[in-house]
This record gives C-alpha cells, structure tokens and sequence, in this order.
C-alpha cells in the first residue's frame, strides 16, 4: 500500500507539473520561455538561493539535486515541458507542492524569502546586469 501511496505522489507531482506548466505560481502568463543569456542574481534573490537552496545545488549537485544554482543563468536553463528552471523553482517552493524545496527536514522558507522569491517568479525571473548582482560560486 505505501508503494502504491508513492507512485501515486509521483504521477500526481508530474501531472500538477504539465498542468502548470503555464501557469505555475508566480509565474505571469505573458512570460517567455526563452532563457536570458546573461546577468546575475537580484541580490536579494541571491541571497535566499544561497541561504535556502545552494547546500544541494551546487556545483555538482549533491544529494540528489538534479541541477546547480549558483549563478542567474543556471535558473534560465531549459527544464521539462518547454520550462526554464526557474519556472520549475516557483511551483516546487509553494508549501503544497509535490515535490516540494525544500525538503521538509531542510530550513523552509520563511514567509519573507517566499515573498522575495515569489515576486522575482512573478516579473519573469529578471536578471541584475552583470557584476551588479549576487551570483554566488563562479
């Protein structure tokens, strides 16, 4: 039975997945799927990513995170489903999400990250220009 329960969370996160894949939260409708190819983290934004998300993705990713976030352009290479990975990033830090980020014994979110994060997704992940901004890593 719990095998079932968990092929069942599976297919579940994949399905809210392709169904979101227009309209994930913080993400704006009229957003290109299209990567920017340059710049650097807002630093505010930066500095959420390094606190909450760098411990696993990083370069190389450890603990079985699928990618490295060290730098804006990581966020703006392509996922699944035509999605950027920071399309990805904004349905899995919303508390229902399934998979949720991050992970539950991991620090969570506090409600001031989730606001920075959530209104960075929702503008389009926009870069700062180059060398203004807060990549970490490089």
């Amino acid at each position: 039975m719990k095998k079932i329960r968990s092929y069942f969370a599976v297919g579940l996160g994949l399905a809210l997945l392709f169904a979101c894949s227009t309209s994930a939260p913080g993400k704006s409708s009229s957003c290109s799927s299209t990567p920017k190819s340059d710049g650097d983290y807002p630093c505010d934004v930066g500095k959420v990513i390094q606190d909450r998300c760098q411990e696993c993705h990083q370069n190389p990713p450890q603990h079985s995170a699928h990618f490295s976030l060290l730098s804006f352009e990581d966020t703006q290479q392509p996922y699944v489903a035509g999605q950027l990975r920071w399309q990805r990033m904004a349905y899995v830090i919303e508390p229902e999400s399934i998979p949720h980020m991050p992970y539950a014994d991991a620090g969570q979110l506090s409600p001031d990250e989730l606001k920075t994060l959530r209104d960075w997704f929702a503008a389009c992940a926009p870069p700062a220009p180059e060398g203004q901004g807060c990549d970490q890593g490089e």
